[in-house]
């Protein structure tokens, strides 16, 4: 758009640009237009007095159109590719955030692991020591000799044993074994063992022919002096 003379416009001599303070009385304008057909704006040149302009320099208000097009499309390019990399690195973080914390999980997770096999083997160790007598006695004319083990240090075993005097020099003997194992085997385990001593002082069974069933022996011993 040329406008020679502003006063000779009947648009542009209203506008408050010539009608004001600045008197504008040459306006030439050339479009801002996007590729899609988008008006962004115009680049203009005005000047206080009545002028005329060649087609050459409308070419080349034209091309500062098009280079001032260029910049804003240059400009907004580079805002887009700025949001990409602070949306890519925000993703990132998040991501190694995420990595960290199922890391910080599993380790904590690994030592629950830990203490809690820790535990139980402490604790199948503490209930097995309660099934056995705490030591071999000490039996005049015998050496005795044992050793215990599980198939697993977090099981209680099944078989049992046990070594008490009965009366005078007579010793009574069990070894048994227990179908099973765990919790439910050592309480059957505790419940012969004791059931054993007790019968053995009440009843005074004939101990010294000895006597076995399903997975258990008993029997005395008297040792010569």
């Amino acid at each position: 758009m040329v406008i020679p003379d502003t006063l000779q416009d009947p648009v542009a001599v209203e506008n408050p640009l010539v009608a004001g303070e600045m008197g504008v009385r040459f306006y030439a304008a050339a479009p801002i237009i996007t590729p899609d057909g988008h008006r962004l704006g115009t680049v203009n040149v005005l000047d206080t007095r009545p002028c005329s302009i060649t087609e050459e320099d409308t070419a080349t208000l034209a091309d500062l159109a098009a280079i001032v097009l260029d910049e804003m499309e240059l400009r907004l390019s580079a805002l887009r590719a700025l949001r990409d990399e602070q949306a890519r690195r925000e993703a990132e973080r998040q991501h190694a955030e995420a990595e960290r914390a199922r890391a910080e999980a599993e380790r904590a997770a690994r030592e629950k692991a830990e203490q809690d096999r820790a535990a139980i083997a402490a604790f199948a160790s503490t209930l097995q020591r309660t099934l056995f007598p705490p030591a071999l006695p000490v039996v005049p004319g015998l050496e005795l000799a044992c050793r215990y083990r599980t198939a697993s240090a977090y099981d209680v075993g099944g078989d049992f044993y046990d070594v008490f005097p009965l009366d005078g020099d007579r010793w009574a003997f069990f070894l048994g074994d227990v179908c099973g194992k765990g919790p439910e085997a050592a309480t059957v385990t505790a419940l012969a063992r004791h059931t054993l001593r007790a019968t053995a002082q009440i009843d005074r069974l004939d101990w010294k022919t000895g006597a076995s069933g399903p997975g258990m022996h008993a029997g005395s011993i008297a040792p010569q002096a």
